[in-house]
């Protein structure tokens, strides 16, 4: 009997692009790709699919589509469960010049590599080549963290680089957005000794990702394709994807 796979995710408009079921399958079958619409999918090679159904079973989209369509939350979904908010920003002028805000990830992050609480941070840094295009990493020093700085606004599959935790020893510090804050929680839940060595998770607030054809279309202006952007045409230039499309 053919179990539910991270496909059935996909068609249903559940998908994070997180990158949990990735890093979860046990045959290493699923690669994300970007489709046509520009989004950011999981694919599966069902050449070398063993059917066990665990990229469906550590899938976040599950649990939060229960508390979006059932009505399960109890507190507001942007801000979800606050305990405390505070304001902060770096006194490392170096940090702050190249923040996005405050500084206040790198100089965390950076703490944690000084007093040896860790060995290395999974962050994402943006390559600029012929277009922006996103890269998660292990930083595992200072330079390596500076150049995770900014934000990223297209997606990720930030999870996947879990797969290079057992090729060096030390515990890991995540950055994500809350999407791999699920993610991460949902792999813990599925298969807690695995990723025991993630002993620091930094969230980040986000309320949406661009999709990729959107990110090629403010980049092209970078490159020359558009002389001049005028305030008004803008909109009308740029078709936001529908959830059908």
């Amino acid at each position: 009997m053919k179990k539910a796979d991270i496909t059935t995710i996909t068609q249903n408009h559940l998908c994070f692009s997180c990158g949990a079921c990735g890093v979860s399958c046990p045959s290493d079958s699923i690669r994300f790709e970007i489709t046509s619409a520009g989004r950011l999918q999981p694919c599966i090679d069902y050449k070398g699919c063993i059917n066990c159904g665990v990229c469906y079973d550590v899938c976040p989209g599950l649990d939060v589509a229960d508390v979006v369509t059932r009505g399960y939350a109890t507190e507001d979904l942007f801000e979800g469960h606050t305990i405390n908010a505070y304001i902060g920003r770096t006194f490392d002028e170096k940090i702050y010049s190249n923040a996005q805000s405050g500084g206040m990830v790198t100089e965390v992050l950076t703490y944690l590599l000084q007093q040896k609480l860790i060995s290395s941070a999974i962050v994402v840094r943006m390559d600029y080549g012929i277009k922006p295009t996103p890269v998660c990493y292990l930083a595992k020093n200072i330079d390596e963290l500076y150049r995770s700085q900014k934000s990223i606004y297209t997606p990720i599959d930030l999870l996947s680089a879990l797969s290079k935790l057992m090729s060096f020893e030390g515990d890991v510090a995540l950055v994500g957005l809350p999407c791999h804050m699920q993610g991460i929680k949902s792999l813990i839940n599925h298969a807690s000794q695995k990723y025991t060595r993630v002993k620091y998770k930094l969230g980040l607030i986000c309320d949406r990702a661009l999709s990729y054809l959107a990110s090629d279309y403010f980049s092209s202006f970078a490159h020359g394709k558009h002389k001049i952007l005028y305030k008004d045409t803008l909109l009308s230039k740029l078709a936001f994807l529908r959830r059908e499309s």
